[in-house]
């Protein structure tokens, strides 16, 4: 199926669905509660070293960690139910990014309205729009990112593990790389259409080529994920 041909009986939605009530019933979704504690603690002192939507963006990220960089296996058994069937595996790699942009939206607009509480300064809507010009910059690359580890590093349980909070901690240093340009945008130019434009190119590159890509990765190693134990 065409991505530009989904409709609400398509697979697409019953993954996006799935994907967004299985989340919620999770023990990944409790993640969240420990970090925001930790957000309390870094709102207190990040204002003095970066913007205070950071630390918000750092709390959001890394208690999305799985759904950003383990996409195949919310079940230990997924992927192998998933290619029992003749599924689209770019549809299917479309579908849970989707549904893991809309859980980070969800996610930053409960942390922020939260976090920015503790803010030793008064937080204004000028804080918001650099964040959500911020995230914007992000989205695309740590979902390209989080595919691709997703294919090469695939986790069958994760939760409450140790190596759970080692992958946090790769996410807050995929999270600095993926700052970066952002950084450069906002030391040199500091416009909307700067960050609009860089934000449209990722996406553009990711609907366009890195789908497609990550499929064709996926299919190959399939198997190979499948097989071990």
């Amino acid at each position: 199926m065409e991505l530009n041909k989904i409709n609400k009986y398509s697979p697409f939605w019953v993954i996006v669905r799935a994907e967004l009530g299985e989340f919620f019933l999770s023990v990944r979704a409790l993640h969240f509660f420990p970090l925001m504690l930790l957000g309390v603690y870094l709102m207190s002192w990040t204002y003095k070293v970066a913007p205070p939507y950071v630390a918000v963006v750092l709390v959001v990220l890394c208690s999305l960690e799985p759904q950003c960089n383990n996409i195949f296996y919310r079940s230990a058994d997924e992927l192998e139910i998933l290619n029992l069937f003749p599924v689209n595996w770019k549809e299917i790699i479309f579908a849970k990014n989707v549904a893991t942009i809309i859980l980070i939206g969800f996610c930053l607009a409960v942390a922020s309205a939260a976090l920015y509480f503790f803010s030793p300064h008064v937080i204004g809507s000028e804080v918001v729009v650099h964040e959500i010009l911020y995230c914007s910059t992000i989205i695309f690359p740590v979902l390209q990112i989080g595919n691709v580890y997703s294919i090469n590093n695939p986790r069958r349980k994760c939760g409450w593990q140790f190596a759970d909070l080692l992958e946090m901690l790769w996410m807050a240093i995929t999270l600095l790389v993926v700052s970066i340009p952002y950084a450069l945008i906002e030391s040199y130019f500091d416009y909307s259409f700067v960050y609009v434009a860089y934000a449209a190119g990722n996406g553009y590159y990711w609907y366009r080529y890195s789908l497609q890509k990550h499929a064709k990765l996926l299919n190959e190693k399939v198997i190979t994920i499948c097989s071990r134990s």
